[in-house]
């Protein structure tokens, strides 16, 4: 089929005047989902994970990533994100973040995260970090009490 498709020009052609039986979904077609083009929602969905649920927050002098998960979803993340020409996988659960810098940066990289989450293996207590080297860095953050 999609070499067929193809082989007319595109989807437009293919579907062009319902020679092919329908139209084009999406391209005018009340209720239609899109192929060739998507509605502006459909960006949306995709969006959740990393604005939503991890919280990133690119800004001209930091990376702040600020992660709320749904309690029904222990750990999520996104891979190969690129921030200031440096390919980062970011992986959060309740009380840590993992970040693997996969390209050596220019200059440090200076990661925002909220009040209360320390560097894993220097102690350091947030909430700006520097990662200026090609590796894996972990924070924790102490679990919150509930007093009942």
């Amino acid at each position: 089929w999609e070499r067929e498709v193809w082989s007319q020009g595109g989807y437009r052609p293919y579907y062009e005047g319902g020679k092919q039986g329908t139209t084009l979904q999406g391209g005018g077609t009340a209720g239609g989902l899109g192929i060739d083009f998507e509605f502006w929602e459909s960006s949306l969905v995709p969006a959740i994970v990393p604005l939503g649920f991890l919280g990133l927050r690119p800004a001209a002098d930091s990376l702040a990533i600020h992660p709320s998960l749904p309690e029904s979803c222990p750990e999520m993340g996104i891979a190969n994100l690129l921030y200031r020409n440096v390919r980062l996988d970011v992986l959060a659960k309740p009380d840590t973040i993992t970040i693997a810098v996969k390209d050596t940066p220019r200059e440090p990289l200076r990661i925002s995260l909220e009040n209360g989450w320390t560097r894993s293996d220097t102690g350091d207590i947030g909430p700006l970090f520097l990662l200026d080297a090609a590796r894996t860095y972990a924070f924790t953050r102490e679990r919150k009490r509930h007093s009942q």
